[in-house]
């Protein structure tokens, strides 16, 4: 039985314990290690794994009509489209700086006055 686990729980870390005290190994990289795998030539194939999964992406985008792989391919050749963002809600005005803050309120009590009293300009 592992000592950091509570006694009343078996699946219970004990507090301030990990399940994995030596952490991640330094260096670790799964990206690192699919790129160097990416990079080998594979028994029985004559291209580099990078260049058969290229392939493999492509074949399934134009003969399989995969949706996903014609997004994918569409996506690293033109990026992702952009896309606009609405923003409902309310304004936290207690992190603006103080300026910025006075500014609002000033513009904000002026519309305010405008809309509550006919303003006439001579």
């Amino acid at each position: 039985m592992n000592p950091n686990i509570a006694k009343d729980s078996p699946k219970t870390w004990k507090p301030g314990q990990s399940g994995n005290p030596k952490g991640r190994p330094v260096g670790f990289s799964i990206t690192k290690m699919v790129r160097e795998e990416l990079e080998k030539v594979q028994d029985g194939d004559k291209e580099k794994a990078k260049y058969l999964l290229v392939k493999k992406i492509i074949h399934k985008a134009i003969k399989d009509g995969d949706k996903t792989m014609i997004e994918l391919c569409w996506n690293y050749l033109d990026g992702k489209p952009r896309q606009t963002v609405e923003q409902v809600g309310h304004l936290d005005l207690a992190i603006l700086p103080e300026e910025q803050y006075q500014q609002l309120i000033s513009r904000d009590m002026k519309r305010m006055l405008e809309q509550e009293y006919e303003v006439v300009e001579d």
